[in-house]
């Protein structure tokens, strides 16, 4: 019997882990194709994601409106808001935020001076997506409001929001009902 050390013996092949540059070269390559191909993608499904939020956000004020009207027996008004929020302003976008309020006087207006008159239920702050709530004849609505029965009393007709070239409607119908629909 031989004791010799196999290892030290000049011949022994002795067995390399790891990588060879090109696989390496070839794998990075792959995963720059890929990340290429997936940032665009990830950017407009941030979009999407951000576009669909600020609508359910928005079905969510609008039926919470005509909820509340309901529950309460009163009239309640959502409303383009000043900057504050602290007052309707037709003349704000409806970007710019709005509010939602227990209209006791049906002026469709927040009456700060006279809280007896209006109880303030929520306020939104505004987004960088673009709204617009329209009626059937493109006219610009400043506000809806709905009364006991949970109808709205103001015209109706559909909310935009967009973002980038998305866009996202919510249509309201004469009974108060909401849907939602992207183009």
């Amino acid at each position: 019997m031989s004791t010799k050390n196999q290892s030290a013996h000049p011949s022994a092949i002795t067995k390399q882990c790891g990588f060879t540059l090109i696989e390496l070269m070839v794998t990075l390559s792959i995963a720059g194709i890929i990340a290429t191909i997936a940032v665009p993608a990830m950017g407009k499904m941030i979009s999407n994601n951000r576009l669909t939020n600020q609508t359910n956000d928005l079905i969510s004020y609008i039926n919470l409106a005509r909820n509340e009207a309901i529950r309460r027996g009163k009239t309640v008004t959502l409303c383009k808001a000043n900057s504050t929020g602290s007052a309707c302003l037709s003349s704000a976008n409806w970007s710019d935020g709005w509010i939602l309020f227990e209209d006791n006087n049906d002026n469709s207006q927040l009456d700060a001076a006279a809280p007896e008159n209006d109880t303030l239920l929520r306020r939104e702050a505004g987004t960088d997506l673009s709204i617009s709530f329209t009626a059937p004849d493109s006219s610009a609505i400043n506000a809806l409001t709905f009364n006991s029965n949970g109808r709205p009393t103001t015209q109706t007709g559909d909310f935009k929001i967009s973002h980038s070239s998305d866009t996202r409607t919510i249509a309201i119908s004469p009974t108060g009902r909401t849907s939602s629909t992207s183009p």
